[in-house]
């Protein structure tokens, strides 16, 4: 069984979201927190040092987790495919042979070969790499989230922050949830 087509485009959607936001965050911080409503008294060109810096290190930690994401959710799926490749017994009759947990396997010419890691171990170790870069990015943006109250209650945002950080926060989170949810289903 594989994740649903809404949970597997939510969740590229969701890894793409953050290496763009990281991206330009590292690339363009002060456009970035112009953009997102975080400086509304600078200009878009005009600068500081921290406000570079911390764009810079937010940024390096939304692609570097996107990235995680995306390439834990690539190869889930993989994983998935050729399973169910292997258990519907494609490539038989192709010098393969066949075994109960990985379907249809190529023969090596040398017997001696040692052989690797069966699909189905592949699978769980896809599914654990794939659930932890959920669990990563659910910490951060629910730390991202109780960070965002905390200026709300004080005062410190724009609506525009508000909505675009905050909601952005809250929507990353609840699309992670989901997704973590949907593995624990198979």
């Amino acid at each position: 069984m594989s994740l649903s087509k809404p949970t597997t485009v939510s969740l590229s959607l969701l890894a793409s979201a953050r290496i763009l936001v990281g991206a330009s965050t590292l690339l363009i911080p002060t456009h970035s927190s112009f953009l997102f409503g975080l400086t509304p008294s600078l200009a878009p060109t005009t600068s500081t040092p921290a406000l570079t810096l911390i764009g810079r290190l937010f940024g390096v930690r939304d692609a570097v987790l996107g990235g995680y994401l995306w390439t834990s959710l690539r190869g889930f799926q993989a994983t998935r495919s050729n399973e169910l490749a292997g258990r519907s017994g494609a490539g038989k009759g192709m010098n393969a042979e066949t075994s109960p947990l990985t379907g249809s396997v190529p023969t090596h010419p040398d017997a001696n070969a040692l052989p690797g890691p069966s699909a189905e171990a592949l699978s769980h170790a896809a599914k654990v790499q794939l659930t932890n870069a959920l669990y990563l990015g659910l910490i951060c943006d629910s730390v991202d989230v109780l960070s965002c109250l905390a200026c709300i209650v004080n005062g410190d945002m724009t609506v525009r922050a508000e909505v675009l950080v905050a909601g952005g926060a809250l929507a990353f989170a609840c699309i992670g949830f989901a997704g973590l949810r949907a593995l624990k289903g198979l």
